[in-house]
């Protein structure tokens, strides 16, 4: 797998010629396609991923890059969660093309193994705001969703990347398209083996010591076929396989020599279909995931298998009344998830059906209110009715304000209904609500475009699940309230400098655990503050981009004995894009970490110090 970038650039220099030819042919064709809208009330963000600068990054990476979103990650190559409005990293969830991909048995991601290609979308749902698509997702949600770059004939890109610890990295997209008919093919893979230097910190005399057996090697491939049999109605087929192989060594603390070892493989197929008419636009698809979790431990030469697979099938319906300033979206929904471990007594098995429904009113051009109802059925539980509604105002297009009050629960995962020993199947779901106030605003001042967005935010959770040790075995019991009040501030600055353009962001995270309160009881890994600064410079040819991040300690316990101290991490990015007869290159270079900080996300569990990414990317 190592020498598949340099094939794969080997077979395209050859070709070159022949698609190069048909670049001037390449003629845009507008395509329907049924985009799932969120209500005026929430927030949401949409991240994008840099080819220039980037071949095989993941999601886990370019959220610790370009947000203030805190990512708990174990080591370099290890598994990364999110803590996302002082929730826990089982209170997100993500769709791939409206398919949720989440694991029903820990009922969270690993967004380490997440890769984003530079042509997909990234939206990133805060708090409650995903109700729509389903409930759980307490802190957020990402909307995951492959590029239609709909164009005549040939086209497509080769990146490759080579960087510090002997990381390398390919990525290959390839498109052909013709009226009705688009084809995209990508293909990625990257290895590391993670024998960096590292500062440890555990001893008084701070030595320099090399981690080691701690390889990374992932590979896949995702491919979209769309069809358009009429100029209203679009049919895609979908697929997604990704497979990691990881060693995942002891905390320093332990033996180096040693590591244990985790093996991922994933499926995802999904198929859809896109209508337009008079009576409205409408979307159906169905989705087929597979997920299997292979876990080595070392130490107690023992293995496990965990494995689940899920099934899910949407119908959506909107349509628009001109005349009444009205708007409505409903939808139904049914899910089946089968889970298998050998934990379990046996495969663990739920259904869901749901139906919801969207109405927004517009009393004028600047101020509307929204209302969404959400019903969900599952065996077992009594399932309460899930709603939002909020108002919205939008000043002369400058301003906009909006207050949102949602609803929402969390129901156990198979794990924590079923496992073995431990298990409590007579666990309640976790139900929570939240009201945002946002405010956001764009104006002029002295040739500077400035843009403003501040959230306030203030929510509950009632009977969390936290297992607890009973009778020397760990079980899972509602027994927790939580209350968190946040504020999150976005502000950024634009500028035109002839043929340049200055841009600068700074956000702000502000996240109090249960405020007014003199509880001894901390969440672990949920930071008070964290904060992402960029400043951007870039013309025609040149990007130069620095970064910085910042978290305040945190608590690794409920207790508070023990903490995680701050950490502040810079970069400097630059690429040189340019032309070549009709072909488009580019050259990037990433300098990470550039303070060559010392610094652990998880205790005992370094992170890279200095280290370095050149990446070189060409399309036609």
């Amino acid at each position: 797998m190592k020498k598949w970038g340099w094939i794969l650039g080997f077979l395209l220099a050859v070709s070159n010629t022949i698609w190069g030819q048909k670049h001037d042919s390449l003629l845009e064709v507008e395509v329907l396609d049924y985009q799932l809208e969120l209500a005026p009330g929430f927030k949401q963000e949409s991240l994008k991923v840099s080819e220039d600068l980037n071949s095989t990054q993941n999601l886990g990476e370019a959220l610790r890059e370009l947000s203030p979103i805190f990512v708990r990650s174990y080591g370099s190559n290890g598994i990364a969660t999110l803590s996302l409005r002082g929730t826990s990293s089982n209170h997100t969830r993500v769709t791939w093309n409206n398919i949720d991909i989440s694991s029903p048995n820990l009922g969270l991601v690993d967004y380490s193994t997440l890769a984003l290609s530079a042509d997909e979308e990234v939206n990133l749902l805060f708090g409650l705001g995903s109700m729509s698509e389903g409930s759980g997702a307490l802190g957020g949600a990402f909307q995951i969703k492959s590029g239609q770059n709909w164009q005549k004939g040939f086209h497509g890109s080769f990146s490759q990347e080579l960087g510090s610890f002997r990381r390398q990295g390919s990525n290959l997209n390839l498109s052909y398209g013709k009226e009705k008919l688009l084809v995209n093919l990508n293909l990625y893979q990257k290895t590391a083996e993670n024998n960096f230097r590292f500062i440890d910190i555990t001893a008084v005399d701070r030595p320099a010591r090399e981690m080691q057996n701690s390889n990374f090697s992932q590979s896949g491939v995702k491919t979209n076929i769309s069809y358009r049999p009429t100029t209203k109605s679009l049919l895609r087929l979908n697929l997604w396989y990704n497979e990691v192989d990881r060693q995942l060594p002891p905390p320093i603390t332990g033996d180096l020599s040693n590591s244990d070892q985790m093996f991922d493989r994933n499926l995802v197929a999904v198929l859809e279909g896109h209508f337009s008419s008079k009576l409205g636009d409408w979307m159906l698809n169905w989705g087929q995931v597979y997920n299997s979790n292979l876990f080595y431990l070392n130490a107690a030469d023992s293995e496990s298998d965990n494995r689940f697979m899920s099934q899910e099938v949407n119908g959506r319906w909107k349509k628009e009344f001109t005349r009444f300033k009205l708007k409505i979206e409903s939808g139904v929904q049914g899910k089946f998830q089968e889970a298998s471990s050998p934990s379990y007594t046996g495969p663990s098995e739920r259904n869901l059906g749901a139906v919801f429904t969207t109405v927004e009113k517009n009393f004028s051009k600047d101020f509307g209110s929204y209302v969404v109802l959400r019903k969900e059925f599952s065996e077992g539980f009594a399932l309460p009715l899930m709603c939002s509604f909020g108002l919205f105002y939008k000043e002369n297009g400058a301003a906009k304000y909006s207050l949102a009050y949602s609803s929402n629960y969390r129901l156990p995962s198979l794990n924590d209904l079923y496992w073995v020993p431990g298990g409590n199947p007579d666990l309640r779901v976790e139900n929570s609500f939240s009201i945002d106030l946002r405010g956001q605003r764009d104006f002029k001042w002295q040739g500077l475009h400035f843009k403003v967005d501040a959230t306030l935010y203030y929510s509950e959770i009632d009977d969390l699940i936290q297992w607890l040790p009973r009778n020397s075995v760990w079980s899972p019991f509602n027994v927790k309230f939580r209350r968190i009040l946040g504020q999150e501030l976005k502000f950024e600055v634009l500028k035109k400098i002839n043929t340049w353009q200055l841009s600068s962001s700074a956000q702000l995270f502000i996240t109090q655990q249960n405020p007014g309160e003199a509880s001894t009881v901390k969440v672990p890994y949920s930071p008070n503050t964290s904060a992402n600064v960029q400043v951007i410079l870039q013309d025609e040819n040149w990007l130069f981009r620095y970064l910085l991040n910042y978290s305040d300690p945190y608590f690794t316990d409920e207790g508070g004995n023990f903490f995680m101290p701050a950490y502040a991490i810079s970069d400097l990015q630059m690429a040189y894009r340019f032309p070549y007869k009709k072909l488009r290159y580019s050259l990037g270079l990433k300098l990470q970490n550039i303070g060559d900080y010392p610094y652990q996300i998880l205790p005992y569990r370094p992170e890279p110090g200095f280290n370095f990414l050149l990446n070189f990317a060409l399309r036609w």
